[in-house]
């Protein structure tokens, strides 16, 4: 239970965006700079290797992985289980 004063976790705060991501959490920014480390030294990483990696559920792992593609940060190629993230390729000047 909160403390007295504070809505319940299950509550979205008075006047918050329901709609507007969620901050960046430590957990998820120390997993985005080691996906990052993952792929500089193995070539890519699939979703169920993220989920093995990181622990996480696999919808969390298809979301942050997603977001990194949508960010420009990875390419993905593939489809479903098969589906593989790597560095997008460098432009040439």
């Amino acid at each position: 239970m909160p403390p007295f004063g504070e809505p319940p976790a299950s509550e979205p705060l008075a006047g918050a965006d329901p709609v507007a991501p969620a901050p960046l959490t430590r957990d998820l920014q120390e997993r985005q700079g080691a996906v990052l480390d993952h792929i500089h030294h193995h070539g890519r990483i699939t979703r169920l290797e993220y989920v093995i990696k990181f622990k996480v559920p696999l919808p969390v792992a298809e979301e942050e992985l997603e977001t990194l593609v949508a960010a420009g940060v990875l390419k993905a190629s593939g489809e479903g289980p098969h589906r593989m993230y790597v560095l997008p390729d460098k432009k040439q000047p």
